[in-house]
């Protein structure tokens, strides 16, 4: 007891300003120390992983040949590029669906199936009206610019003021059309508070609340509710049509089916397509939700097995070190039980 009050003592000091539920402090408290014992290990990548229980999953039998960029991978007679490519090849061996995009097919499954939530979830919500204190500030910095028009005696007439009330205003009908889900759109900032709405109280869903510009007239606990009947009935319908105005255009990269790691290639946006045709989406939802939406890793491959629904994400080495990003993301694995695992190229 005495070690877990000294936790949430430690979240406190992190966050001085915040009204946070008491299992918000937990959380942090847990994070912090975590990264303390991270820290201890060198950033050894298999040392980390087993530590906490994570897969190690060793793929010998790899014949290296050349040296820099111009190393080739050869795996059960196949020569590879990369050796991400030869970890592909391994788990697509095994029956699994894999892409290697570090994260940017996954990214594309979960933007798309949140933004259908925050839409269902907008009718729930006002946007708060604070345009006259945004008016105020706009026009304080507007009349400086005024001032400094007429100073220098400038062709045409000032119109910094008239376009403060403008923007001022268009920002608060912006706001209103992306709760009703207006083409397509949807309130980013309800999607902040979908990911943390399971571990609010009413006083620190309230003060969310007040951050965000948003108004409800439902507690905590109806709106977990409504957000539950929101994720069935969005599952249920599963409705793919809906999804496509939220996948990201293809970008002007060079198509090849084996080399999918470039952002927004035609593979990458194929199996994020294929995974939402095949999942559960109500599996999807409770495993983002209940995982603060943290449930994703910037790793290399994104392995699915699509007889189960079993998701995990695979970080591939052969001597290198993890990331920043990586080891914050081992840690998120380690707080919320995301699945993952270390493949090492032998």
């Amino acid at each position: 007891m005495e070690n877990n009050q000294q936790e949430i003592e430690v979240a406190d000091a992190i966050n001085p300003n915040v009204q946070l539920s008491m299992i918000q402090k937990e959380r942090i408290a847990k994070w912090e120390a975590i990264k303390k014992q991270i820290d201890l290990m060198s950033n050894n990548p298999e040392k980390i992983f087993n530590t906490f229980n994570f897969k190690v999953q060793q793929i010998d039998g790899v014949e290296l040949s050349g040296s820099g960029y111009k190393k080739i991978f050869c795996w059960r007679g196949k020569e590879y590029k990369r050796p991400e490519l030869v970890a592909k090849a391994y788990y697509e061996s095994m029956g699994y669906s894999v892409t290697w995009s570090e994260g940017v097919a996954w990214g594309i499954i979960i933007n798309s199936l949140i933004a259908l939530l925050c839409i269902k979830m907008g009718k729930y919500f006002r946007a708060k009206d604070t345009r006259s204190q945004e008016l105020e500030w706009a026009l304080s910095a507007a009349k400086h610019k005024q001032f400094q028009f007429e100073i220098h005696d400038c062709f045409g007439p000032p119109l910094y003021i008239e376009r403060a009330y403008a923007r001022v205003e268009q920002s608060y009908e912006e706001r209103i059309e992306k709760l009703q889900g207006k083409n397509g759109k949807y309130e980013f900032h309800l999607r902040t508070l979908i990911n943390y709405i399971y571990d609010l109280d009413n006083t620190s869903f309230d003060k969310f609340l007040e951050t965000l510009k948003l108004e409800t007239d439902l507690d905590i606990n109806a709106l977990k509710a409504r957000l539950i009947d929101a994720v069935k009935e969005l599952s249920m319908e599963k409705n793919l049509e809906a999804l496509e105005i939220y996948y990201p255009e293809v970008g002007a990269q060079v198509f090849n089916e084996y080399r999918d790691k470039y952002n927004l290639t035609e593979w990458t946006i194929k199996f994020a397509k294929e995974a939402l045709a095949r999942l559960n989406w109500e599996n999807l939802y409770n495993n983002f939700l209940e995982r603060n939406g943290r449930y994703a890793a910037r790793f290399d491959l994104t392995v699915i097995d699509f007889e189960t629904d079993a998701i995990k994400f695979v970080e591939v080495k052969v001597d290198d070190k993890l990331t920043e990003f990586q080891l914050q993301d081992v840690i998120d694995a380690v707080q919320y039980q995301i699945p993952i695992e270390l493949a090492i190229i032998k």
